[in-house]
């Protein structure tokens, strides 16, 4: 989120908002501070005082450089944010913390400051459309590649999945804005999903391999082709009306 300064008015361009899936609420804090020089030289003060409704005013438009799709533009921007809350204050900071009272003693300990913000929430919509529908969707693709029977046609649907997670992933990632040095959760999601495709992918690949070098007659030791009478010993599979026989 990019703003600017013009006359009595704030400016902000929000370029990208990301994605939380327990809070999909977002705040922007701005201060206004001279860390140069402390409490005792600059004294920044606001005359209406940390009141109510002493508040900024917050109006919500479209980007006007981007003049492709105005209208367009402009109902999806309302229909996607939501305008909160707003808050300005003033407060002194220290060795403390920011107090709003100023101090008593040794003011050069301290920097004065006028810290605004606004509260923004993204309508559960958009964030289920952007992010949970094509998840699921990348996820059950995953899941029919098992359920192929010809091998060229899974690998070509894990292709596709693929090709369809990077490009979905990277229209969301590259407008999240920048962040404290920490990678953001939505990124590891998306790494980890991506992860369990290839994984898919390869096993095809593998299987696909064998079945090409191998002999047709070739008998598997028994070991391997007794693996589910083996697991029916176990007992997370004894639930009942739970089977390996398909005729069951």
């Amino acid at each position: 989120m990019n703003f600017s300064a013009h006359g009595n008015s704030w400016y902000l361009h929000m370029g990208g908002l990301p994605a939380s899936v327990n809070n999909d609420g977002k705040e922007c804090p701005i201060v206004i501070a001279d860390w140069i020089y402390d409490l005792s030289k600059v004294n920044l003060s606001d005359p209406s005082g940390n009141v109510d409704s002493n508040k900024p005013a917050i109006k919500l438009s479209y980007d006007p450089l981007d003049n492709a799709n105005t209208k367009r533009q402009t109902i999806l921007f309302f229909r996607l944010l939501e305008v909160k809350d707003t808050w300005r204050r003033q407060c002194y900071w220290g060795p403390a913390g920011c107090n709003d009272e100023p101090p008593d003693s040794q003011p050069e300990w301290f920097w004065s400051l006028i810290e605004f913000g606004v509260r923004i929430k993204r309508n559960v919509p958009y964030f289920g459309l952007t992010i949970i529908l094509p998840t699921i969707i990348t996820c059950i693709l995953t899941l029919i590649i098992f359920w192929i029977d010809t091998m060229s046609l899974a690998i070509a649907t894990a292709v596709m999945n693929i090709l369809l997670q990077g490009l979905y992933s990277w229209e969301f990632i590259k407008n999240l804005p920048p962040g404290s040095g920490g990678v953001p959760k939505i990124v590891l999601f998306y790494g980890l999903n991506l992860s369990l495709t290839g994984i898919a992918f390869m096993l095809h690949v593998i299987s696909a391999y064998l079945v090409y070098i191998l002999p047709e007659n070739l008998e598997l030791p028994f070991r391997l082709t007794d693996i589910t009478e083996r697991l029916k010993q176990m007992r997370p599979f004894k639930v009942e009306g739970f089977s390996f026989d398909p005729q069951k």
